[in-house]
């Protein structure tokens, strides 16, 4: 099974004084070693990077560019990314109509529509409330999976 991860999730599992580091790799690992595919789309890399090389006084990570990339570098090992095309364009231009999505859900719908195009229904992010309204999507938010118990 392929399972999509949202940007928060790998900055989170590259900081470990966040409250959120413990449950970010825990989404990462438990996926990988259940056998499945981690999927970002091109949209997540840039999304990375922007936030990793922000100054941290800017809410960023402060990472230099050298830093950041060596870090994506080692996600995109154990990752598959799926780029924009026609039909992600089309798919987002009907979701934003469908749904009524303005300003800044624009950027999650386009993570849906990328999702829905490539066929991948399940997404780790610590924003899974900004998934909810698309119904081809199952949101999952990896600190539901800290609190699980054991299988």
């Amino acid at each position: 099974m392929n399972i999509f991860v949202d940007t928060n999730i790998l900055l989170r599992s590259i900081q470990p004084k966040s409250a959120h580091h413990s449950a970010a790799n825990l989404a990462i690992e438990s996926t990988l070693k259940a056998g499945h595919v981690i999927c970002v789309s091109s949209q997540i890399i840039y999304e990375f990077f922007a936030v990793a090389t922000r100054p941290e006084a800017e809410n960023g990570l402060g990472l230099s560019h050298c830093e950041a990339d060596s870090q994506l570098e080692a996600f995109l090992s154990h990752m598959i990314v799926f780029y924009d095309s026609a039909e992600v364009t089309h798919l987002l231009r009907k979701l934003v109509v469908d749904y009524q999505i303005t300003g800044k859900k624009i950027h999650d719908a386009r993570i849906a529509a990328t999702m829905i195009s490539a066929g991948v229904r399940k997404i780790y992010s610590f924003n899974s409330t900004d998934f909810k309204r698309f119904a081809d999507i199952e949101a999952i938010s990896p600190i539901g999976l800290v609190n699980a118990p054991p299988e």
